[in-house]
């Protein structure tokens, strides 16, 4: 016959284990749990970092080339199942904004380029689930855009902004200020 200290002992060793593998359970459960967006975080800079040293190869293609140089570069559309844009901020930084959070590069010298988000470039060049964007090289200058359909590049229609030249060069190329505006979002008025 078991005594009173002895089922006490034994309940207090019962519920010990009983805790005991309760914290286990929830340890295996907080690990798992935070363990999927380090995963993810590190799948989407993974992602981020491909797109980026793309972008950068054919950069570096584009520098090595003769003046008229064009490739069409067909990237993914999405980075984890979500949207994202690329932007050139200043001519100085490539910019990929992917839920809520930018990742920024420096571009090399030489290197312009715009994407214009309110022409909505990411439905006018997603070609089968890929987005599509244009490297050329006119002159010294590499010239980025999201346009390819374009009739002038970003480059022409950015230079003739800047020298305030849109209007003339509208007068003997009908519809530059329009293409411009519309797909590089330069010389609208």
């Amino acid at each position: 016959m078991k005594t009173k200290s002895q089922l006490s002992v034994e309940l207090i060793v019962l519920l010990a284990f009983i805790l005991f593998v309760l914290l286990s359970a929830i340890a295996v459960f907080n690990s798992r749990m935070f363990g999927i967006p380090d995963k993810v975080g590190n799948d989407v800079k993974s992602a981020v970092e491909d797109i980026k040293e793309t972008i950068f190869n054919e950069i570096s293609l584009a520098r090595q080339a003769e003046p008229g140089y064009a490739k069409e570069l067909l990237l993914p559309s999405e980075i984890d199942s979500e949207k994202y844009f690329i932007q050139v901020d200043d001519n100085l930084m490539l910019v990929i904004n992917h839920s809520k959070k930018s990742y920024v590069f420096q571009l090399p010298p030489n290197v312009v380029g715009g994407f214009c988000m309110n022409y909505s470039a990411v439905n006018y060049s997603a070609v089968k689930g890929n987005y599509k964007l244009i490297i050329i090289k006119q002159d010294e200058i590499i010239s980025i855009s999201a346009s390819p359909g374009s009739l002038y590049s970003y480059y022409e229609c950015d230079s003739a902004e800047k020298g305030s030249d849109c209007n003339a060069i509208e007068q003997s190329l009908p519809g530059f200020v329009d293409e411009c505006c519309r797909m590089h979002c330069r010389c609208c008025s």
